[in-house]
């Protein structure tokens, strides 16, 4: 493994690692909330850039997270991709408008679906 995927990987580990404490919070406040959304869109940015460097190191032409979790899929790290494209859609919506009742959705998505889906990954990369 190159120096740069250590690096990545690494930060992907420290990323994840502080994802997690924010998806523990039991009833979270309001705040609480907004900080597990940009936590999730912090990780999913290390993620998506992981698969990046990964991929061009093996031969694949990436240009977007798009691109980036196609050629995760492809490699063998990602099993649905139905899940990834649906947090690409949630940070767009994230970074975009805010609404309470959205954000407390997406909250929702992130600590159910999300961080389980960012450990099986995790598990697989190398």
């Amino acid at each position: 493994m190159t120096e740069k995927l250590q690096n990545k990987k690494k930060n992907l580990e420290r990323a994840l690692t502080e994802f997690r404490e924010y998806c523990a919070i039991e009833k979270p406040k309001k705040v609480e909330m907004a900080g597990t959304i940009q936590g999730f869109e912090f990780t999913l940015e290390v993620f998506w850039k992981y698969f990046k460097a990964l991929g061009e190191s093996k031969g694949f032409q990436i240009d977007s997270p798009r691109s980036a979790i196609g050629a995760a899929l492809q490699m063998g790290l990602l099993s649905d991709e139905s899940i990834w494209i649906n947090m690409l859609k949630d940070r767009n919506n994230t970074s975009h408008i805010y609404n309470a009742e959205v954000a407390k959705q997406i909250h929702g998505r992130v600590v159910a679906e999300y961080l389980p889906e960012f450990l099986r990954v995790q598990a697989k990369i190398p």
